[in-house]
């Protein structure tokens, strides 16, 4: 019984290259991405802050939903996909399940609880994906080298990718900043005197 479903979970592996699943990881890393500035913004977001929460604020209990889905069948294919080494793929599920198990998977799945229904105080968890964006950044920057191939060449393209990278850290770092000073304003609101640079 254990030999047959360890020999189905073999033929359920999922190479690495499979275009299915690089188009995936493209939509996983747009989430990711959406879920950061999102996440922010939620944190911000006076109501809330203040004690009365507007529910759908920038409509995203239904905008969670479809990331939280797409997030869970993440975790779900780190199970399926092969392990590479060296350009090397190794077929044993057990490896693939045990790395993965003693990696990212529980931040995953804390990063993944919907806190905007539950505890929004606790949304700032959903940061802990931040442990993954050198993964999801990779997956962009293989897709435009995978695009661009044919029509530049690689000094070009490792230029272009570079860019693109320097732009996603900008922007991440701006918004970072923002919330945290958005924060300060917020929490100076709640204090005694109701100092802070809001007031």
């Amino acid at each position: 019984m254990i030999v047959r479903a360890r020999n189905y979970w073999i033929r359920m592996l999922i190479s690495p290259y499979n275009k299915r699943l690089v188009s995936f990881h493209l939509v996983v890393a747009c989430t990711f991405y959406v879920d950061f500035f999102m996440s922010g913004w939620i944190l911000c977001n006076y109501d809330m802050i203040m004690g009365s929460a507007n529910d759908d604020f920038i409509n995203h209990s239904t905008v969670y939903f479809w990331i939280m889905s797409i997030q869970v069948l993440d975790i779900i294919l780190n199970f399926l996909k092969m392990d590479v080494t060296d350009f090397k793929e190794h077929k044993d599920p057990i490896v693939v399940a045990k790395k993965y198990l003693k990696g990212t998977f529980v931040f995953d799945c804390i990063a993944v609880f919907p806190y905007n229904h539950y505890h929004p105080d606790y949304i700032f968890l959903r940061y802990l994906k931040l442990l993954k964006v050198r993964e999801y950044q990779n997956y962009f920057n293989n897709y435009i080298y995978e695009s661009l191939l044919a029509y530049l060449d690689k000094s070009s393209l490792r230029n272009i990718i570079n860019l693109f990278g320097l732009l996603v850290l900008l922007a991440f770092t701006s918004h970072i900043f923002a919330v945290l000073w958005m924060l300060i304003g917020m929490f100076g609101l709640k204090s005694e005197n109701s100092a802070g640079w809001i007031k």
